[in-house]
């Protein structure tokens, strides 16, 4: 039943090369799936292939277990764990493990159903006579669940070393992937050694900066404690006790500002300083200089932020144990000399605002002139404007008099009737004649 050949399957090498595992898996049936993974895991694991392992992946991808293993530890340890589980067959009825033995694997069923028992309490006494295992265990337990194909049991006998707590015993013929205790447990301790020296690398980019011995890195990295944070959660505030706890930002950006007490208002003003990023100090002023209380706020200022702490206490006892104080130099050192930059970025900013209120002011002087000048010109040729327009009607005026007078000195000599109109002498008449 259980003799499957690639002839059955007919799936072309380059195909499961080039083709998405997810889009080959659903072109088979139940049967060419567990044929394929058996095929899998019957070759030796050191020619299991990448595509064998996402095979193997996506058909146990439902799996609880399997997807804690990838969430916590990682996708490569989980294909590790693939890459060295070994295929167990077992025949219907068979016990795979009974309880209150030793644990040493860890079973998923790819095939097959099988049934978990639970001794009885108190235990029931059987005669062992003609009864093989598995009746036994059946007949002094109870049935508390059933398992089928994707699930798996005894995964805890690769977290702990407790004894089996119910015994496994196959419903019909079954074929597991076994992953063993100690090849599960060398793959964990290689992740964490992995995952702990890619930390400590980035932990040591991180310091670049502070120009600090390796060694002095070394203990700084065992000796943190981490802390995470949210967007707009406060770390500590000013006027709060300081506990001689020195800060290093591990990811996200934190906000450091200051409240300044203005003595024309009550009310207080609060003042940006600083937006700190990875990699950065904050909180070594007020330990190194025996501060008592902190002198500014630090808030978190992205979604989320870590934050690696320490207690300055703590690593005085660490390193006087060693005799190595004078690591504790280099690291005052550091921050000293990095806080004396951080004043003087500061003196500087403030300088360019002394300088950026005196040109405002120029600004606002030269702006007020121009105004004023403008005004004056714009006024000066309104005047002319009407200067002239004036001059021309007076001077329209004029011509309209002087040829009345005229034609009144020429009625005079021949003694004709003249006009009211005409008896025009002055030239404060101009408004009569202009009325008219």
């Amino acid at each position: 039943m259980f003799q499957f050949t690639d002839r059955q399957i007919q799936i072309p090498e380059n195909k499961r090369k080039k083709s998405e595992i997810s889009s080959l898996l659903n072109e088979l049936t139940m049967d060419q799936k567990i044929s394929l993974c058996v095929e899998i895991l019957e070759k030796n694991p050191e020619y299991r292939r990448p595509e064998d392992l996402q095979i193997i992946q996506a058909f146990t991808s439902k799996n609880k277990f399997l997807k804690q293993i990838q969430e916590e530890e990682g996708e490569g340890t989980l294909r590790e764990c693939y890459k060295r589980m070994l295929i167990e067959f077992y025949d219907e009825n068979q016990v795979v493990l009974e309880q209150g033995e030793r644990a040493h694997q860890f079973f998923i069923i790819l095939s097959g159903n099988v049934s978990v028992y639970v001794y009885r309490d108190p235990k029931v006494e059987v005669r062992e006579e003609d009864l093989d295992k598995a009746t036994l265990i059946k007949k002094r337990s109870f049935n508390t669940n059933k398992l089928i194909s994707g699930e798996s049991f005894g995964e805890m006998a690769l977290l702990n070393d407790n004894l089996r707590s119910a015994s496994i015993i196959c419903d019909s013929k079954c074929i597991f992937g076994v992953l063993s205790k100690k090849d599960y447990k060398e793959i964990l301790q290689k992740a964490h050694e992995n995952r702990v020296n890619q930390q400590l690398k980035e932990f040591h980019g991180c310091m670049k900066q502070y120009n600090v011995s390796t060694k002095l890195l070394d203990i700084l990295f065992t000796a943190f404690q981490s802390f995470h944070y949210q967007f707009r959660q406060t770390v500590y505030f000013q006027g709060q006790q300081s506990k001689q706890e020195v800060y290093l930002i591990k990811s996200g950006e934190f906000l450091i500002t200051e409240c300044n007490d203005n003595l024309s208002s009550p009310k207080k003003c609060v003042s940006s300083v600083a937006l700190l990023q990875k990699g950065q100090f904050f909180g070594d002023h007020e330990c190194f200089q025996n501060i008592e209380k902190r002198q500014q706020n630090v808030i978190c200022n992205s979604e989320n932020g870590v934050v690696l702490k320490i207690q300055l206490s703590s690593l005085i006892q660490r390193l006087q144990s060693t005799n190595q104080m004078h690591l504790y130099d280099q690291l005052r050192n550091a921050c000293l000399q990095r806080e004396q930059v951080r004043l003087e970025r500061k003196s500087r900013q403030l300088t360019q605002d002394d300088n950026y209120f005196i040109d405002m002011k120029y600004v606002k002087q030269r702006n007020l002139t121009y105004q004023v000048k403008s005004k004056y010109l714009q006024y000066s040729k309104s005047i002319a404007d009407s200067l002239r327009c004036y001059q021309e009607q007076k001077a329209s005026l004029l011509t309209i008099i002087q040829r009345r007078r005229l034609q009144t000195s020429n009625l005079i000599k021949t003694n004709k009737f003249i006009p009211t109109k005409y008896l025009i002498t002055k030239e404060t008449d101009l408004g009569i004649i202009l009325n008219k």
